[in-house]
């Protein structure tokens, strides 16, 4: 196997756990804490949610930068440069 499918697979992870963690955490705290009321045991899984997409936003733009800075090195571009239309 080539490195971008261990990087793809490794990315698949980290989006899978990123996800489900939160919303587990958040399912585990509501249900602990919560017993007796329901509709804060929702907003708190609600949140759990909020804070796993977040966490996707953010894996997302991390591996968007890499992408970037990898096509910049094989294309020989300096890091600030931007095509201009003149």
């Amino acid at each position: 196997m080539t490195r971008g499918v261990f990087r793809a697979l490794s990315l698949l992870t980290m989006v899978g756990i990123g996800m489900v963690v939160p919303i587990l955490g958040a399912v585990y705290v509501g249900g602990k804490f919560c017993r007796d009321k329901p509709v804060l045991l929702v907003l708190i899984v609600l949140f759990g949610v909020a804070v796993a997409f977040r966490n996707l936003f953010k894996m997302i733009k991390t591996e968007s930068k890499f992408k970037e800075e990898k096509n910049e090195k094989r294309i020989g571009r300096p890091k600030g440069y931007e095509d201009k239309d003149e």
